[in-house]
């Protein structure tokens, strides 16, 4: 629950990669995954949090060409949208809260957890209506 989320079961990653704090969990980091974040951040400063959504509505959408369609009022809620294939460079709006990675899901941003989880939540619903 996210209720549940708090600093210190967090882990905190450096810009550089580095792990700074496992905070309480018992999982790895997603080594993987890890580049695409570090540029996120480094590119955007605003950004304080990126959660992946990678079920299979969002995965769906993330293989269309037409993307994410304003069908839906959950959809709506998503403002500017970025898309970007895994082998090339990120195109990311500077407003955008949400980026498509082609085939693979979407990485939904804010400058805290809350906000995050909120544009996470929404979008992935917005998909499921969509698929």
């Amino acid at each position: 629950m996210s209720y549940e989320v708090t600093a210190s079961n967090l882990v905190k990653i450096g810009l550089e990669g580095d792990v700074s704090d496992h905070g309480g969990t018992q999982f790895g980091v997603d080594h993987a995954s890890l580049p695409l974040h570090l540029a996120i951040y480094a590119t955007r400063q605003d950004i304080r949090c990126i959660i992946p959504v990678c079920n299979s509505a969002t995965v769906s959408v993330s293989c269309m060409n037409c993307g994410l369609l304003g069908i839906s009022e959950r959809a709506l809620m998503a403002g500017k949208i970025s898309y970007s294939n895994p082998d090339e460079d990120i195109c990311l709006d500077p407003t955008s809260k949400i980026l498509f990675v082609r085939g693979q899901g979407l990485l939904a941003f804010g400058q805290n957890i809350e906000e995050a989880f909120h544009y996470a939540y929404h979008v992935a619903k917005a998909c499921e209506i969509q698929v």
